[in-house]
């Protein structure tokens, strides 16, 4: 098994961990688009943090749709991402949570709590440790 766990790693170098897991690893997952006349072309990467609850609200405003939730339902979740299609400024992102069997983080502006495997929850400053080298829970407590 051993072997199945370090190929899986590598193949997310240089973040840690491997789906299923939320640590970058496993959470942050590369999107080529291509739509000629409506998404500009550019060599830039864009790393605006978004996830799959933006891409429902993003084909309903594709569509020029509405969604019409029903009055005992909760509003459509996530926001669409026809402004970063389309070469604009997207507004900041609202927090984000994930959670996956044992595995969960949240994500708000540059600070990550993440854990793993029933491990003890760790904290990161994205801005400075994309790869999450560096656990800042003991450092920053109360941010955590």
């Amino acid at each position: 098994m051993a072997p199945i766990l370090l190929t899986a790693e590598a193949s997310n170098t240089p973040y840690r961990l491997y789906k299923q897991n939320q640590h970058n690893g496993g959470a942050c997952t590369s999107a080529i688009l291509n739509w000629p006349d409506v998404i500009p072309p550019t060599e830039k990467v864009n790393d605006t943090p978004v996830q799959i609850l933006d891409l429902a609200p993003t084909f309903f405003e594709l569509a020029c749709a509405k969604y019409q939730a029903a009055p005992d339902e909760k509003p459509l979740p996530g926001r669409s991402l026809y402004p970063l299609l389309t070469g604009k400024k997207m507004p900041p992102s609202p927090p984000m949570y994930f959670h996956l069997y044992d595995n969960a983080a949240l994500i708000d502006n540059n600070w990550k709590l993440v854990k793993a495997f029933g491990n003890a929850w760790e904290l990161y400053n994205l801005n400075d440790d994309r790869a999450e080298t560096q656990n800042l829970i003991s450092e920053q407590p109360q941010k955590a």
